[in-house]
This record gives C-alpha cells, structure tokens and sequence, in this order.
C-alpha cells in the first residue's frame, strides 16, 4: 500500500509519508493522547507542515489512511479537523458514536482532557471519509456497539437530511485458517477511493 502511495504521489507532485507513533510518547495516539502531554493529531500537523515546507509543498489537505489503532486515530483526527481531510480513509472495529453526550473518544462530547474541543458532526460527516468496515469481529459485544452506531450516523444524516461524504463500506472478508485477510481488497478499495477517482473529478 506505502509503494502504492509513493508511486502515486511521484506522479501527482507531491509526498507520501508513514507516520509510526512511538508509544512512550504517544501511548494512546489512536485518541490523541489527550491525556499523555503530546498530543497526535497536533504531532502529525507538525510533520506535515515540516515536510511540506522543506519540499516546497502545499500542505493545506491531506490524504489520510490508518487500520485498526491507526485507524481510529484517521476518524479522531477527521473529527477534529475535518478542513485538513483531503480525503481520508480508515480500518477499525469500533467507530465514534456521533452522540454528543458521550465523551470523546467515545462520542464527541465534552472531555476534561480538552474542555476547549468542539466537534462539528456536519463538517465530520461532509468531508470525504470511507470506513472500510470489517465482517469478522469475534467480539460479539464490540460487534453488536459497531453496528449500533453504524445505525446512529445514519440516523444523523437522516435527521440532517443531508447526503454524506463520509461513506460505511463493508469488507468482504476472505477467511483462511488463521483469520481474515483483506489485504488486497483495501489495497484496490483506497487506490479507487484515493487515485482513481481523485483523477476522475
């Protein structure tokens, strides 16, 4: 996926970059570290910003992907940000509840770790997002919240009567005897979602 990006982005002009959070620093990045002192998302803008500035780039989007931790990391951040999103996608087997009586990361309600955050779930759900969502969770319970709260955005855009960006794609899940393997689904899911149609619009 990584060569994938940096073939793509050679062609477009501009950088891929892998970003690894180390987890003495950033011990819970996935939800920003809020509570950890440095905080990801404004880590990650930081970097962003570097790179951009000593490659002589525009750095006011970004295409963003992330699985699993990584992957509910793309969705805090989205959240967060969601003027920074050129386009972003991600893997995770729990989604933030768009409720905004639940705390964030939770929901995207108050946090004594950031009194100051404001989340706006119409930005959120109006920049372009895909939840690539996996089929097989032994979890019944974590199973049975995703799919809770899958019903609770629909029931926002519903609500808002507003066609979403942000887009839930079930994975088709190829079973081996060691589990799932979604490998080269994604990697066809973001080079469509990410190249293809970025040179289509």
């Amino acid at each position: 996926l990584h060569a994938m990006c940096t073939e793509t982005a050679k062609k477009m002009g501009t950088a891929a970059l892998t970003v690894i959070f180390d987890l003495q620093n950033f011990p819970r990045y996935w939800s920003l570290n809020l509570d950890g002192g440095l905080r990801s998302d404004e880590r990650l803008i930081d970097i962003v910003k570097h790179v951009a500035t000593f490659a002589n780039l525009e750095s006011s989007e970004i295409y963003l992907f992330g699985d699993y931790e990584g992957g509910e990391f793309v969705q805090a951040f989205a959240l967060n940000h969601p003027e920074k999103i050129a386009r972003a996608a991600f893997i995770a087997t729990k989604l933030i509840s768009p409720d905004p009586n639940k705390m964030f990361p939770v929901g995207i309600g108050y946090t004594p770790y950031d009194p100051e955050m404001n989340i706006n779930i119409v930005d959120f759900i109006k920049t372009d997002i895909l939840y690539l969502m996996e089929q097989v969770i032994r979890d019944q319970q974590r199973r049975k919240i995703l799919n809770t709260t899958v019903d609770d955005y629909k029931k926002v855009y519903g609500d808002l009567g507003i066609t979403p960006r942000f887009v839930i794609q079930p994975l088709r899940a190829s079973t081996t005897s060691t589990g799932s393997f979604y490998g080269e689904e994604i990697r066809e899911a973001i080079e469509k979602y990410f190249f293809q149609e970025y040179r289509e619009e």
